[in-house]
């Protein structure tokens, strides 16, 4: 049986279960950018405080981790989406009028977590304001060459090392690249099981950290990736595992309650 670890995101208000070594949650030696250029960013605040990161797909909708909601099923009448700026203590408030989560969820209390998905509702529309925009869905899935690597970035509000106090005041973005399942798999302990559903990345001193949870992993413009899980010091080693949006699972779980 693995041996569980139960820690608190950013904020305190949501419990993550991790299994030895990995984190839920997690941007480590990232640059500061502009919400206007990643216009798609939005957080999630709950009685005001952050505690994840979520990606616009419809201009009522957002993408983000399962397991930020799972836990403790936050009441969405207390829930705010906020994005239109950089800065975490800014920004533009949208209700929330409720979620989802995957129905395919698979906690990191029984096992490695899978389809890690969840949609927020917002009361209103993102398409009120130019400051927002949604992401693309990937098309297809990623072919991985090793030859020729995909580079992708992963961005969010997380803690910029283990040890920092709270979430980052900026919104962090940093390039990483894509490896195989097997690769990912080889590098994780066997207790964590890396499934089809799950995207890996890895770069040498790079990574996400807590708070970056339900953040986006973006390659080539689309949104590829949903941040899943991870080293647990926040180094990058073993490698970043996302929920892959293109698995058949997410794309219909998408589809069914959005219509994308």
């Amino acid at each position: 049986m693995k041996q569980l670890i139960v820690v608190f995101c950013l904020g305190c208000l949501f419990g993550c279960v991790l299994a030895q070594n990995k984190q839920t949650g997690r941007l480590v030696n990232g640059t500061a950018v502009s919400a206007d250029i990643y216009s798609f960013l939005v957080r999630m605040h709950y009685f005001g405080q952050f505690f994840c990161g979520a990606s616009i797909i419809t201009y009522k909708h957002a993408l983000t981790a399962a397991h930020c909601l799972f836990y403790t099923e936050p009441d969405p009448s207390f829930m705010e989406l906020i994005g239109g700026s950089s800065d975490l203590n800014s920004g533009i408030k949208f209700s929330v009028q409720g979620y989802v989560i995957h129905p395919g969820y698979v906690s990191a209390e029984d096992e490695s977590p899978d389809n890690d998905a969840a949609i927020v509702a917002i009361k209103g529309s993102f398409g009120d304001y130019k400051v927002f925009s949604a992401i693309p869905l990937p098309t297809k899935d990623l072919t991985y060459a090793p030859d020729n690597p995909t580079w992708c970035f992963m961005a969010g509000w997380g803690k910029t090392n283990v040890n920092s106090p709270g979430a980052s005041d900026k919104l962090l973005l940093v390039w990483t690249q894509v490896i195989s399942q097997y690769v990912c798999q080889k590098r994780w302990t066997p207790d964590v099981a890396i499934t089809s559903r799950m995207v890996c990345v890895n770069l040498p001193n790079t990574s996400a950290c807590r708070g970056d949870s339900g953040g986006p992993l973006v390659c080539n413009g689309e949104l590829t990736g949903i941040n899943s899980f991870g080293d647990s010091n926040c180094t990058g080693s073993p490698p970043s595992v996302f929920a892959k949006v293109a698995s058949q699972s997410i794309r219909s779980f998408i589809k069914q309650y959005t219509g994308l």
